[in-house]
């Protein structure tokens, strides 16, 4: 460890530990807002028809795109990675990849649309 207050390099001039928690949820948010506008950004016309077709098959039987519109939709792919997962109950049993789940997710998060 290193002294309270100390930089660990010694470079910098002092910084309390406290500092690096910060920084750290800094690149945290950072990361998280990044991958949520990557995802809406490399949403096209293919993951469009691709997650629409997914949603049909799989999801639509007991659910509509309304259902979830506006939501978050990295928080939705996590739930939906979970669902497939089984580490969360789910009525139906569902098997996505990651990329499938994240395409999911940003289409019914935007209601569909």
């Amino acid at each position: 460890m290193y002294d309270r207050g100390v930089h660990p390099q010694g470079a910098g001039g002092p910084r309390p530990p406290a500092c690096h928690r910060k920084r750290k949820l800094m690149k945290f948010r950072a990361l998280m807002v990044f991958s949520t506008a990557a995802i809406m950004a490399g949403y096209g016309s293919a993951a469009l028809a691709d997650a629409k077709k997914t949603f049909d098959d799989v999801c639509a039987e007991c659910h509509e795109t309304a259902d979830f519109e506006g939501e978050d939709a990295a928080e939705l792919a996590a739930t939906i990675k979970k669902i497939s997962a089984r580490q969360m109950k789910h009525k139906k049993a569902i098997k996505l990849t990651d990329a499938e789940a994240a395409e999911m997710a940003a289409f019914v998060a935007k209601g569909g649309k």
